[in-house]
C-alpha cells in the first residue's frame, strides 16, 4: 500500500481562501492538481472512505472547499477527507482540486466555461508608473466596471509597465486590482469565475536583464499555459467556444513560429468558433515611430491560413482597424481584422503614415510583400489617434461585437464599433 502525504498551505481563488493539502501520489502534483500525462491516483491511497480507489480519469483530491464557493465538497461528508474527482468534468473540482465553479456554471474540459455567451476586454500601453499615465488608467478601470461588471477577463497587449522596477510593477499590479482583474489565479485551467487578467510581453517589459524574473513574479498564472523562458514567452488558452493566442513579439523566432503552427492545427483551435491573436507590435504600423515587422508576415499568414478573426497589436499608440484581409488585400470570403489598440494609459500619438509596404516571407518561406493604408477609406475601415482607448468584446454564439471607447470619466459610448462571425 502507497502512502499519502499531505502538506498544508494556502491559496486564494476566486477571493476566497482555501486551504490545499498537496498529496505526493501519481497522478497528483505538489500543487494538488494532475501531473501532466497521469491519470488518478491508484487504489488503496488509504484515508478513509474518501479515498477509495480513483478510476484512470480521475485524480485523489484533499481540499477543503470553502462555504459558498459554488458548490458543496465532491465528498460532502467530510470535505477535507481526500476524494477522487474527474478534474475534466467536477464542477466542485474544476480543473485542480477544490476550485468550484460559481452556481449554475458547469466544468467543460477542466474549466468553468459552460456558455457561449460572455465579454472580455482588450487595451495595450498602460505603461504603469508615471503619475499622469496612472491617472488615466484609473480612469479606464473604472469605465471597464461601468460599461461591463461581468467580464470574464482583459488581455493587456504588452507595455505593462513603462521601466521594469519593483515599483513601477507593484503599481501596475494596484492598477489592474482597480479593474477587478485577477493576476494570481491558482488554477490555471479557470476562466470565469473570477475576471482574469492575461498579458503579453511588450519592448518596455522587457527592457533590462532581470525582466524575465519580475515579468514571471507579476504574471505568475500564465506561466503554465504555454512556452515561458527568457528567449521567449508565449502561450494560448481557450475558453467556451473562443480561443485566445498571445504572442511574443519581441522574442521572435522560428520557434515559435512553429509552436504557432501546431497551436492553430490543435483540436482546441480546430474545434474554436472564434480565434483572437495578441501580440504587441504590429506587421501594419499607422505610425512614422514604428516601422512594420516584416518577421512577423509568417505569423498572419498562419492566421489567414487557420480562420483567425481577429489579430490585435498595439505598441504605435494609436487606434486603427482594417477591413478582413487575406494576403494583405480586402476579402469578402472571411480573412483577419487587424487592429492596433491605442494606449489605456501611456502617451497617444498621431497617425502620421499615408501607406506602407511591409516585405518578407510567409510561412512556407516564399516571399511577400503587403502594401496597406493609413487612411480609412482604403484597407482601412477606422482610426483614432491622439486619444487613450479600449475595447469591450461581446461573444454572443459564433459571433462577436467589438465596441472601442476613448479612456474619459462617464464615457460609455463607443467610437468605433464593429463585428466579426466565425459561424460554421
Amino acid at each position: 500500500m502507497q502512502s499519502l502525504t499531505l502538506v498544508a498551505r494556502s491559496a486564494k481563488v476566486f477571493g476566497l481562501t482555501f486551504t490545499l493539502l498537496g498529496t505526493c501520489l501519481p497522478g497528483c502534483s505538489d500543487s494538488n492538481g494532475p501531473s501532466p500525462g497521469t491519470g488518478g491516483a491508484p487504489a488503496g491511497a488509504g484515508g478513509g472512505a474518501g479515498a477509495a480507489a480513483c478510476q484512470a480519469s480521475e485524480t485523489l483530491c484533499s481540499a477543503e472547499v470553502a462555504a459558498g464557493a459554488g458548490g458543496a465538497s465532491a465528498n460532502a461528508g467530510d470535505s477535507s477527507a481526500p476524494h477522487c474527482a474527474n478534474l475534466q468534468t467536477d464542477a466542485n473540482n474544476c480543473g485542480c482540486c477544490g476550485n468550484a465553479c460559481k452556481s449554475g456554471r458547469g466544468c467543460r474540459a477542466g474549466r468553468c466555461d459552460d456558455t457561449t455567451r460572455f465579454s472580455f476586454f482588450v487595451f495595450g500601453d498602460m505603461h504603469a508608473g508615471p503619475t499622469a499615465f496612472d491617472a488615466r488608467t484609473q480612469i479606464a478601470m473604472a469605465q471597464m466596471k461601468q460599461i461591463d461588471a461581468d467580464a470574464i477577463g482583459a488581455v493587456s497587449n504588452g507595455d505593462l509597465v513603462d521601466v521594469v522596477s519593483d515599483a513601477q510593477w507593484a503599481q501596475h499590479d494596484s492598477l489592474v486590482a482597480l479593474g477587478g482583474f485577477q493576476r494570481e489565479e491558482a488554477c490555471s485551467g479557470s476562466f470565469a469565475d473570477t475576471p482574469r487578467y492575461f498579458g503579453t510581453l511588450g519592448d518596455h517589459d522587457s527592457t533590462i536583464g532581470s525582466w524575465f524574473a519580475s515579468y514571471n513574479q507579476h504574471l505568475p498564472a500564465q506561466q503554465a499555459l504555454g512556452v515561458n523562458g527568457e528567449d521567449g514567452s508565449y502561450y494560448s488558452v481557450k475558453f467556451a467556444n473562443a480561443l485566445y493566442i498571445m504572442l511574443d513579439s519581441e522574442h521572435l523566432s522560428d520557434a515559435q513560429t512553429s509552436w504557432l503552427r501546431a497551436t492553430l492545427s490543435s483540436p482546441e483551435a480546430t474545434s474554436a468558433e472564434l480565434k483572437f491573436m495578441f501580440f504587441h507590435e504590429p506587421v501594419y504600423s499607422c505610425s512614422s515611430r514604428h516601422a512594420p515587422v516584416a518577421e512577423e508576415l509568417p505569423w498572419i499568414d498562419l492566421a489567414e491560413q487557420n480562420g483567425v478573426n481577429v489579430v490585435f497589436g498595439s505598441h504605435t499608440h494609436l487606434y486603427t482597424r482594417s477591413c478582413a484581409k487575406r494576403a494583405g488585400a480586402c476579402s469578402d470570403d472571411g480573412g483577419v481584422v487587424y487592429v492596433e489598440t491605442g494606449p489605456l494609459g501611456g502617451e497617444p500619438r498621431a497617425l502620421d503614415v499615408t501607406a506602407a509596404t511591409v516585405s518578407g516571407m510567409d510561412a512556407a518561406g516564399n516571399d511577400r510583400s503587403d502594401t496597406y493604408h493609413c487612411s480609412v477609406g482604403d484597407d482601412l475601415m477606422a482610426a483614432q489617434d491622439l486619444v487613450n482607448d479600449f475595447c469591450h468584446v461581446r461573444v454572443d454564439g459564433c459571433t462577436a461585437t467589438f465596441n472601442c471607447y476613448e479612456v474619459a470619466e462617464g464615457n460609455s459610448t463607443p467610437f468605433d464599433s464593429w463585428s466579426v462571425s466565425g459561424c460554421p
